[in-house]
């Protein structure tokens, strides 16, 4: 994979977390007592959408230039790895969305992950947000 179309990945991966966010917010925005660990996921989401679009903007510009990006690399397992769990944590939010009437009165009370699952969200996601962040630094960024 060549930069550009890791940047291309990238910003795939900044809309998947910027959904992310604005259902958490909705979430954060509709109950009154939300917790603090939804609002702390909600913040690690965005600073990871923000490190996210600073690498994309980095990879973009071609300031990496000549270097491939193929299958074993540590960008390229990454990436991966940090779409799936994007992915995996939105298949989760819509359940938030996903009901009708009385049940989805009920369930949008409910904050759809466990608080040990929540942290373990928020752990992981701050792990790929610290590679990419040392990734940014070793290119003087």
């Amino acid at each position: 994979m060549d930069p550009v179309s890791a940047a291309a990945s990238i910003t795939g991966i900044v809309g998947f977390a910027g959904t992310a966010g604005s259902l958490i917010h909705t979430y954060i925005s509709s109950v009154k007592h939300a917790s603090v660990d939804a609002q702390a996921l909600e913040a690690e989401v965005t600073v990871l959408k923000f490190t996210l679009g600073k690498f994309g903007s980095f990879l973009h510009n071609q300031r990496w230039p000549n270097r491939e990006l193929d299958e074993s690399t540590v960008l390229f397992q990454t990436l991966n790895g940090c779409t799936d769990q994007i992915l995996s944590l939105l298949h989760k939010l819509r359940k938030l969305h996903k009901k009708h009437g009385i049940s989805r009165i009920f369930q949008t009370l409910k904050w759809p992950l466990e608080k040990e699952d929540t942290m373990k969200e928020i752990e992981t996601l701050h792990r790929y947000t610290q590679t990419f962040h040392f990734l940014l630094s070793i290119e003087g960024l």
